[in-house]
């Protein structure tokens, strides 16, 4: 999420390659950058269309993920893309409102297996378990400040 940040900024803040004659090499431009975070912001997991967003913003899906690539450092759109689901997820999780079950289908994926294997895959922990470990924190704050 930082490498995307620190892009931005450099590319929204500095020349475009339009206004100094010259494109950064081998790096997606500024405005494509932001139509394809924005799109991915938008849609679900059953949603999301890499071929459709690469069609939105005008170049093919084999360019678009080597400049992606080379514009962040990170391993491949999907894996920003599953990391800014997880994100959501997990601010979803703490609220402590919604099941893991509730929590999968808001976010797109088919089923709460899938979503679980994700969500661990990304986070290193299964859902319940950050769920828990959210409660635990909680209440150690809670316990704190109520004890002074």
């Amino acid at each position: 999420m930082l490498q995307i940040l620190v892009y931005l900024f450099r590319n929204c803040f500095e020349p475009t390659g339009a206004e100094t004659g010259s494109e950064l090499p081998g790096q997606l431009p500024s405005w494509q950058m932001v139509a394809a975070i924005e799109y991915m912001n938008t849609c679900g997991k059953s949603d999301f269309s890499l071929i459709e967003m690469c069609s939105k913003i005008g170049t093919s899906p084999a360019r678009f993920i080597r400049l992606f690539k080379n514009s962040t450092g990170m391993v491949s759109p999907h894996v920003y893309y599953n990391r800014l689901l997880i994100d959501k997820a997990g601010r979803l999780l703490r609220t402590d409102q919604h099941s893991i079950k509730e929590v999968a289908y808001e976010l797109g994926f088919k089923n709460d297996g899938h979503f679980c294997m994700v969500f661990r895959r990304i986070s290193g922990m299964t859902p319940k378990n950050y769920q828990l470990l959210q409660s635990r924190q909680c209440d150690s704050i809670a316990n704190t400040t109520y004890a002074t």
